[in-house]
């Protein structure tokens, strides 16, 4: 079936992608700051506890923010998203550029980051 251990190394590689660990709901925090305290009820990580709270600080206009730690846990790999007018008329390279510039610190500890930024929609 494969002659190649490459080859046979690629197709698990490809199956592996397939296949992903159900995400848990107690890892996912979104808050808005329409109200205070939304979003409290839900048990975080640390490391999804301190992302939060330095996203607030950074983008403190932010209308929905999400940090989900997809690692398992150990705090490796994060998925953020990020709601700011901060990004009004900003490509997403700069908008990802604005939130690397923000987390700097935390980015160089981790294995990596999936960013999704956005400016609020304003025709509403």
């Amino acid at each position: 079936m494969f002659t190649q251990p490459l080859q046979l190394l690629r197709q698990v590689r490809r199956v592996l992608r397939t296949v992903s660990a159900p995400r848990s709901t107690s890892y996912f925090q979104a808050f808005s700051t329409s109200g205070p305290g939304s979003g409290d009820s839900i048990d975080l990580t640390a490391g999804e506890k301190h992302l939060i709270d330095k996203i607030r600080k950074e983008f403190p206009d932010a209308t929905h923010v999400e940090v989900s730690d997809v690692s398992g846990g150990c705090g490796a790999m994060y998925q953020v998203f990020i709601e700011s007018p901060q990004f009004k008329g900003k490509r997403t390279i700069q908008q990802h550029r604005m939130v690397n510039e923000a987390l700097a610190k935390e980015i160089e500890n981790m294995h990596g980051i999936q960013l999704n930024t956005k400016a609020p929609d304003t025709d509403k």
